[in-house]
């Protein structure tokens, strides 16, 4: 009898097999099935397979109500076939698991290598389920979901479970979903004359901490949702939580929702330096550089000026990007942002 390795699910992939443990008690059940994994999911709302789900029903793909009661009636009259294969969940009890639990978590893993996704998560296992590997697949189709779809929102997922990869704050500002900011307006068509200079211009914003750098793109973005620029499609900034989490998929992910627009990248100074001071892997530094030269997005960094100092050195960063000052506000700007 063989033992699933539990380095292979991400946190909250366990979190969830745990619950759907659980579940077996509730269902009189004596193997783990997808069934009650699917049960577990939809009454976790912080998972990344219910914010697939989520997503997909906002753009009428998917009807989570019918879903949640076919999923109840599947776990009730499933019972499934012993797999001989073990796992040990969250409190160490050792679990029996179904063979389609089985075939869930093998494919769910070489999806994730397939997408240089290190460890199984409830998204990776949902694509899975929508397949017609596993029985769960009949009650997906029936209500909308289909694993084509489920594919194409795991890109926009923190497969942590906590929130999204990134963030378009055009698209947030278009739905009202941003902040209102005070403009620095001289600043503002500063940064507005740079990025009008042709082939996506790299620009790096310069100045001390708390002098508002992010703010002055952030205000850009709401500039642009009210007035529409064909060049700039989107101002997206990864979440620091998935560059840490996975930051190759990430950062990916940011470039290519960015093409078109631009890619905010507070301290930029994490992603030079070598081994000896970049921040991140190799190739992740490597894929942000490649994307300043292709010119298909501008990257917009942050930096103090003694990270710039160090920025300077580089080749890439003296022939490829533009310098904008950001000061300190004055006094005036100050009581006008109160």
């Amino acid at each position: 009898m063989g033992n699933l390795n539990p380095n292979l699910l991400s946190s909250e992939m366990a979190r969830l097999m745990t619950a759907a443990t659980a579940e077996m008690t509730t269902y009189k059940k004596v193997l783990l099935t997808p069934q009650l994994l699917l049960i577990a999911i939809l009454a976790d709302k912080k998972s990344s397979a219910y914010q697939i789900l989520q997503a997909l029903s906002q753009q009428k793909q998917a009807n989570l109500p019918e879903l949640q009661q076919r999923a109840e009636t599947m776990a009730k009259f499933t019972e499934g076939r012993d797999a001989h294969f073990m796992y040990t969940d969250d409190f160490g009890q050792s679990v029996p698991l179904a063979d389609e639990m089985l075939v869930v978590l093998d494919e769910a893993r070489s999806l994730a290598q397939s997408r240089n996704e290190s460890k199984i998560s409830s998204g990776h296992a949902l694509a899975i389920m929508a397949t017609v590997k596993v029985t769960t697949a009949g009650v997906f189709q029936r209500v909308g979901v289909t694993q084509t779809a489920v594919l194409d929102q795991l890109d926009n997922i923190n497969l942590s479970g906590n929130a999204p990869i990134i963030h378009d704050f055009i698209a947030d500002a278009q739905k009202g979903a941003s902040m209102p900011l005070y403009q620095r307006e001289k600043l503002l068509q500063a940064l507005l004359g740079l990025l009008a200079l042709a082939g996506r211009p790299n620009i790096m914003l310069v100045g001390p901490e708390g002098a508002g750098r992010k703010s002055l793109v952030f205000s850009l973005a709401q500039w642009l949702a009210e007035n529409e620029l064909d060049s700039i499609r989107s101002v997206v900034m990864l979440n620091e939580i998935s560059l840490l989490d996975d930051p190759l998929k990430t950062m990916r992910t940011g470039l290519r929702r960015a093409s078109g627009g631009m890619l905010l990248v507070p301290s930029i100074n994490r992603f030079f330096g070598g081994r000896l001071r970049a921040k991140f892997p190799e190739q992740v530094c490597r894929d942000l550089q490649k994307a300043m030269l292709s010119g298909e997005v501008s990257v917009v960094g942050t930096a103090t000026p003694g990270e710039y100092e160090l920025l300077a050195q580089e080749d890439l960063i003296r022939q490829a990007t533009q310098k904008l000052e950001v000061p300190a506000a004055t006094r005036e700007e100050a009581q006008a942002m109160l």
